[in-house]
């Protein structure tokens, strides 16, 4: 039995600046993606171009994704933060990281009719931001933060989470090609998909730019 676990994982390089420590994460979208692109196609085949896109539409909309990989497992984050260097990654002081490892908590989550997808809600807590750094002029970046989505006052905010292989594989018929429940099995990858929608977007919002009500940490590293 596919067991659903209480904890998902993603490894990332970090930017220059680190703007998670203020942003939380965000996703490609923020690269002039299309906010309305996955409620336009279908899940299904957003999920698809995610994970394994082969056309130039579906390249190009995993070069600007509205969806947020993570792993169920946390070594295989470990890779991503990595990157090419393949070297493990280790605890370093912070604002000196060049990679971090994100990890969430779906414990709380819901489940959807469809095998696969669940439900997440959280609130913004502006407590977690961090400053960027503690350089001269970035030392009180952490108090400028704000979100648009709670513009006119708090809400509930929702992503919608996928265990790819779930939803894929009860999927079986529908599917055209097998490579991307095959990489989805590799790196048991769950897919997190912010769904609130920002009117001056005419889609969903980029990303949940709060870590999600404490569920959501960072563990600094270096490779």
């Amino acid at each position: 039995m596919h067991r659903v676990p209480e904890f998902v994982w993603r490894g990332d390089k970090v930017e220059p600046r680190g703007l998670f420590r203020t942003e939380g994460i965000t996703t490609k979208q923020m690269n002039g993606g299309d906010p309305a692109y996955v409620m336009r196609t279908g899940l299904l085949n957003a999920i698809h171009a995610h994970v394994s896109g082969e056309n130039g539409a579906e390249k190009r909309f995993r070069e600007t994704s509205s969806f947020l990989s993570f792993s169920a497992s946390e070594e295989v984050a470990r890779g991503y933060a990595a990157g090419r260097s393949k070297r493990r990654p280790v605890s370093c002081p912070e604002c000196e990281e060049d990679a971090v490892v994100f990890r969430m908590s779906i414990g709380p989550r819901s489940p959807l009719p469809e095998p696969g997808l669940f439900d997440l809600h959280y609130g913004c807590d502006y407590r977690l931001a961090k400053p960027i750094s503690m350089a001269p002029g970035e030392e009180d970046t952490a108090k400028c933060v704000s979100c648009e989505y709670c513009s006119t006052g708090k809400r509930a905010h929702r992503l919608v989470l996928v265990d790819v292989v779930s939803y894929l594989s009860s999927h079986a018929g529908d599917m055209k090609r097998v490579d991307s429940l095959e990489a989805a099995r590799r790196d048991s990858e769950w897919l997190v998909y912010p769904v609130d929608f920002v009117p001056r977007l005419g889609g969903i919002s980029p990303g949940f730019r709060f870590r999600a009500s404490g569920r959501l940490s960072t563990t600094s590293s270096s490779p």
